[in-house]
């Protein structure tokens, strides 16, 4: 039996993934350092990933969804 999760959870897990590298970045970026650039380096490319993993898990193109400059003309 497979545990799947939904598409709201993939939601929530990518919104923690997205505010848990912000942070890092914001720390390391705080600190000088030779491990805190890289950790720094790391933690954008992190928030970047995420980023596009978020981005992602929203539908563009949903049948029957229509655009918010179509449902505010009148």
């Amino acid at each position: 039996m497979v545990n799947r999760m939904t598409r709201k959870q993939l939601r929530g897990l990518a919104k923690t993934g997205m505010t848990a590298s912000l942070a890092a970045l914001v720390l390391t970026g705080m600190h000088p350092g030779r491990g805190n650039r890289t950790a720094h380096t790391w933690a954008g490319i992190a928030l970047v990933g995420f980023s596009v993993w978020h981005h992602n898990l929203y539908a563009a193109n949903v049948p029957g969804r229509v655009p918010v400059r179509e449902r505010n003309r009148t």
